[in-house]
């Protein structure tokens, strides 16, 4: 955060005594880059990725952008010296430099994108999780407050690029598809009224990615056998690959890509309103 902003408090913590210990960039006011900049953060953020991008956007330095973050915000420690067994106890609590926890609630983006998790773990899904809570706001000194003006018309014309997206639309229909399965609570018992439910399932996922296919030149499936075996192929192959080799999936992709234009946006709205003043 220090390369990012020019100096204050970073993330406060709380021990269980309720001690407060407020932690500051360190670095004597140095910031090694002062432009534009965008966070992406999605369910899997969590911990250190909800502190860097709470205090993102308390300070209003970026724009966030994506679904909201898992709420891990606190800190353990492992006891493996027990007679029998291990422990892990739970020590302190993370605040944001306004006071909030990222606790349970997490880190909810200035600009929202389709959630390709849909909401299936994080802290607000574990039982006895600790709540959300507030501790008094550290003095700090936002960065020029400029973003919030722009987050309406920013959100605006990401959705206009996002509702005509392939690769978009491909994941709201999978996350459509994924919900409705979810929130049927009943099992159907009788074997052939429970076939013909699976095979509906997989008919839907696969007009999901054949619409996908065509909307970007390729080549539809004949039908789910082939769709698997594409599928199963591909998993093998970049299995075989360091993590750091494997291609950006298409569907991945296109969240660098739209963050990118955002931020693009985000430059352009700056520049004409100084260009007006």
């Amino acid at each position: 955060l220090g390369q990012v902003i020019k100096s204050g408090p970073v993330v406060q913590i709380r021990d269980g005594n309720g001690n407060v210990s407020v932690f500051e960039d360190d670095d004597g006011g140095a910031q090694t880059y002062a432009g534009p900049l965008a966070v992406m953060i999605n369910l899997a953020s969590a911990s250190a990725s909800e502190i860097y991008s709470a205090a993102i956007q308390d300070y209003e330095r970026g724009i966030v952008i994506g679904s909201t973050t898992t709420g891990k915000g606190t800190a353990q420690v492992q006891l493996d010296t027990l007679a029998y067994g291990q422990a892990t106890l739970t020590q302190r609590k993370f605040y944001r430099v306004t006071g909030g926890s990222t606790q349970n609630k997490g880190v909810v983006p200035d600009i929202k994108l389709v959630d390709i998790y849909n909401e299936e773990f994080g802290e607000r899904k574990a039982k006895n999780a600790l709540k959300w809570d507030t501790i008094p706001t550290a003095p700090f000194k936002r960065e020029g407050s400029v973003l919030q003006p722009y987050v309406q018309n920013l959100a605006q014309m990401s959705q206009q690029r996002v509702s005509v997206d392939p690769q978009f639309k491909y994941l709201e229909q999978r996350k459509a598809i994924a919900k409705k399965t979810d929130e049927q609570k009943r099992v159907v018992l009788d074997i052939d009224q429970r076939k013909a439910e699976l095979n509906a399932l997989e008919q839907k996922t696969l007009e999901a990615e054949n619409q996908r296919r065509s909307l970007t030149g390729q080549k539809p499936y004949a039908n789910w056998e082939s769709y698997q075996a594409s599928v199963d192929a591909l998993i093998e192959s970049r299995a075989k690959m360091k993590a750091n080799q494997r291609p950006a999936l298409a569907e991945e992709e296109t969240f660098v890509t739209e963050s990118a234009n955002i931020l693009l946006d985000y430059a352009k709205l700056q520049s004409s309103k100084a260009a007006s003043q």
